[in-house]
């Protein structure tokens, strides 16, 4: 391929040149909107998919959730920096010819109609994300071949031919060696840009100069519109990241929600699609909808580990007897299974077979006397036991063996609380977050910690971000009530408490609380 040919026109500086600026934005407002401790410089090299989904990713999903921009904007948007280098380079060697056939004016139409047309047909084709110029650089293929057919210039097949062989050799690539590559979106590019060129036609003698194109006028009126509606968007969700997390990731959860609705409508027997969705429903508590995948990815594949998820969720709904079935099924194929063995101990504990559940606490240690794990689950048994030393032993020999364990500080941090030792609580739930927990369990405890403290602000705040984790946790939603009626918010506290009892008529604080408050 001729990538530098002289003299190269202004287009092709102008959508190159438009390209590396929205690539460098998108790289910058990644930065911004990395979590702490990111190494900033590696969003250079590829900026994070969440900016470029919030800019204008294309794709089924955004067209789906009438993104009906994403169709243009996807266009101007690369992953990486070897992918808009490869796309610049192309762009830099067609758009020469092509304006040379038609006027850069035609050209421009024909570049943007078929990066539509390319991101049409990989949106039709299921492919969930779609971005990069290269489906406008086939587009400009087509439109020589359409040079080549409507023409009478001798010399017009060959640009044609001298470039036939990279076209082909990007579709074989595209087929055998990278799923990174959008055959679809590259397709359906050449198609729109050959149908462009046939329908517009070559030049013929005077061309239209650009800004007197009133095609393409509107067409980078369009461009230009569409591109500012993406930027303030992907500035938007930056300015979340960096002054609002808990809006943020509530936003990043419905985005993965949304994601993995996708993914199992187009692939209904892909059994770890479900399991994904299960396993956000349950960090969202909500068990009945994590059962229902779990099942559905047992269905599918019978293996331990789908067991042991729809476990889980039986255990979270104190289906006892159903969970502990499965357990012995897994324990039937892996006897060593430390999980299994520990949930299994807990619905015994449950159903106050005490004795049956020791032998599986204590059988945890057993099995790998340096298991970090292991002596975490046998400290939350002393927990559930009351026995608080013996509890906070294990977790001390776990977090020796596995210093940045976060679910070890977790599980610590609560066994703080039952000690009324919030000050070393709230050390313990920071570290939790510090180490990566994303549970919003933590911060709800961190602001039951807060609030016994009497630091009535800060336990707001992490309470808040409990509740834009999981909207319908319930503990997080009484404990916001008891922060509220401190602070003399009287009658939001009782909508808290009366939320509470709605879901749990058993619940003991709540009903206390709506009695100290004389509303009950």
């Amino acid at each position: 391929m001729r990538l530098f040919r002289k003299p190269t026109d202004e287009l092709a500086w102008s959508v190159v040149g438009a390209c590396a600026a929205i690539y460098l934005l998108s790289a910058g407002l990644s930065m911004v909107a990395a979590p702490a401790g990111e190494p900033w410089v590696r969003f250079l090299f590829e900026p994070s998919q969440e900016t470029l989904v919030d800019m204008g990713m294309g794709g089924s999903l955004p067209l789906q959730q009438l993104n009906i921009w994403s169709l243009i904007t996807s266009t101007y948007l690369h992953l990486d920096i070897l992918h808009i280098v490869l796309n610049a380079l192309c762009l830099f060697a067609f758009f020469p010819v092509v304006s040379q056939q038609y006027g850069k004016a035609k050209t421009f139409v024909i570049y943007t109609a078929a990066g539509v047309a390319g991101a049409l047909l990989s949106a039709a084709t299921g492919e969930m994300y779609s971005l990069g110029a290269s489906g406008g650089v086939l587009g400009l293929y087509g439109a020589m071949v359409a040079y080549g057919i409507r023409s009478d210039d001798p010399a017009r097949w060959a640009p044609v031919k001298a470039e036939l062989l990279w076209v082909l050799a990007n579709f074989a690539f595209g087929v055998t060696l990278s799923e990174n590559i959008s055959n679809a979106g590259h397709l359906g590019g050449l198609i729109g840009g050959l149908a462009a060129g046939l329908v517009l036609g070559p030049a013929k003698g005077e061309t239209t100069p650009f800004f007197r194109s009133k095609s393409a006028l509107a067409c980078m009126a369009l461009v230009g519109a569409f591109l500012a509606v993406n930027l303030s968007q992907g500035a938007w969700a930056t300015y979340l990241a960096a002054e609002n997390p808990p809006a943020y990731d509530a936003r990043l959860t419905a985005r993965r929600a949304a994601e993995l609705d996708e993914k199992i409508r187009q692939s209904p027997n892909d059994a770890a699609a479900f399991s994904a969705r299960g396993n956000q429903r349950f960090s969202m508590r909500d068990w009945n909808g994590a059962l229902q995948d779990f099942e559905a990815a047992a269905a599918i594949d019978a293996s331990s580990a789908n067991l042991y998820s729809k476990a889980s969720a039986l255990y979270n709904l104190r289906r006892y007897d159903d969970a502990i079935k499965l357990y012995d099924t897994i324990l039937d194929r892996e006897p060593t299974d430390i999980g299994s063995l520990f949930y299994r101990a807990g619905a015994q504990q449950q159903k106050s077979d005490t004795q049956a559940a020791m032998r599986d606490y204590r059988e945890i240690t057993e099995i790998d006397p340096t298991d970090a794990m292991g002596y975490m689950m046998r400290g939350t048994a002393f927990k559930i036991l009351d026995d608080l030393d013996e509890a906070m032993k294990d977790y001390n020999l776990s977090l020796q063996l596995a210093p940045q364990e976060s679910s070890t500080y977790l599980a610590r941090a609560g066994a703080y609380i039952m000690m009324q030792q919030y000050e070393k609580a709230i050390e313990d739930y920071t570290r939790a977050m510090d180490y990566g927990i994303k549970d919003a369990e933590a911060w709800n405890g961190r602001a039951w910690a807060y609030f016994n403290l009497g630091r009535q602000q800060e336990g707001l705040v992490d309470v808040e971000h409990s509740l834009s984790m999981t909207p319908d946790y319930m503990d997080a939603i009484g404990t916001r009530a008891h922060i509220l009626e401190a602070m003399g918010e009287r009658e939001k506290a009782i909508a808290g408490y009366r939320t509470v009892l709605e879901k749990d008529p058993t619940n003991i604080t709540s009903r206390e609380g709506l009695q100290r408050l004389g509303a009950l």
